[in-house]
């Protein structure tokens, strides 16, 4: 806890160390500044402030006048209390998974920052974890791939049971990984799906789940601990339920991974069979014409054919 002192005279003192760590899966280490000044760096190693950007590349920057090394794949968050709060990611290599376990300690869910607007989060970001609900998150996440040239698209999915008009559904992300394809990420929940140690995609898993067959959930780091409430009701037990037990949010998921879409054009197209579709429909009244059948051929043709 953190006390602050009152006194009736003030009182000057040294400004707080700039402290670093990188976060990594679900590992946060320490980052020690160089030891030597700045004017005994060589050029060619070129020493910079913090650019005003989320990625960065890899070099030594220098924060207030203490430099840093950064080289390795990460998300890097510098403090000094009550005066620095800053983060930038380093996404370096060829290895999705890797990209994404950094990823995801950028946000959490929740609906705090629901109200910003793109512009406003590419700031916020900078400086603090971004609190939104899924919908958001994946857009997010997905603006972030594609910045560093990595495939992916949004997903959703929708339940064929009775709805309740609050969790019916989720968005998530599918990305491509040049090795095994297509997979699912769920930003919400920061996990990813598998199966005899294979990532799985969207139509994998609701097949996966339809007919009860085994598969794992692999959490890639720190789960959520922020709030997520509307203006007459607070989500914050419904959000801790499933992110620290495993069985429910296994139940949810078996729910909600019933009718598949995938956002494309500004459109989510589905497939599926006739009941499907009759469900979808019904849907599609609540949530206007942003949605597309298609065939399932069709639907393979435009989503995962190579």
């Amino acid at each position: 806890m953190l006390f602050k002192l009152f006194h009736k005279k003030k009182v000057s003192h040294k400004q707080n160390p700039v402290i670093c760590y990188r976060c990594n899966g679900m590992m946060l280490n320490s980052i020690y500044p160089l030891q030597q000044p700045i004017e005994r760096f060589s050029s060619s190693l070129n020493p910079v402030n913090l650019p005003n950007k989320i990625v960065i590349e890899p070099n030594i920057y220098q924060v207030r006048d203490i430099l840093f090394e950064l080289n390795d794949i990460g998300l890097y968050r510098f403090y000094a209390l009550n005066e620095i709060n800053e983060q930038r990611l380093i996404l370096s290599g060829n290895d999705v998974t890797s990209i994404v376990k950094v990823l995801a300690h950028i946000w959490d869910y929740g609906s705090q920052d629901i109200n910003l607007d793109k512009r406003q989060i590419q700031q916020v970001i900078l400086h603090r974890k971004i609190i939104l609900p899924c919908s958001s998150l994946a857009f997010l996440c997905l603006d972030l791939l594609q910045m560093i040239h990595i495939k992916a698209r949004v997903i959703a999915v929708l339940t064929m049971e009775e709805w309740n008009q609050l969790d019916d559904g989720h968005t998530l992300i599918e990305i491509f990984d040049p090795i095994e394809g297509w997979f699912i990420y769920d930003p919400s929940f920061k996990c990813i799906f598998r199966a005899k140690n294979q990532k799985l995609s969207l139509l994998q898993l609701i097949d996966i789940i339809s007919n009860h067959q085994q598969y794992e959930i692999e959490f890639l780091t720190i789960k959520n601990t922020n709030v997520f409430r509307n203006a007459s009701y607070d989500f914050s037990f419904w959000v801790e339920h499933r992110s620290n037990n495993e069985y429910e949010l296994r139940k949810w998921y078996q729910r909600i991974f019933q009718i598949p879409l995938i956002y494309f054009s500004n459109m989510f197209y589905f497939t599926g069979d006739q009941r499907i579709l009759d469900r979808a429909k019904q849907y599609m009244t609540y949530s206007g014409n942003y949605y597309n059948y298609i065939v399932f051929d069709d639907f393979m043709t435009l989503f995962y054919s190579k």
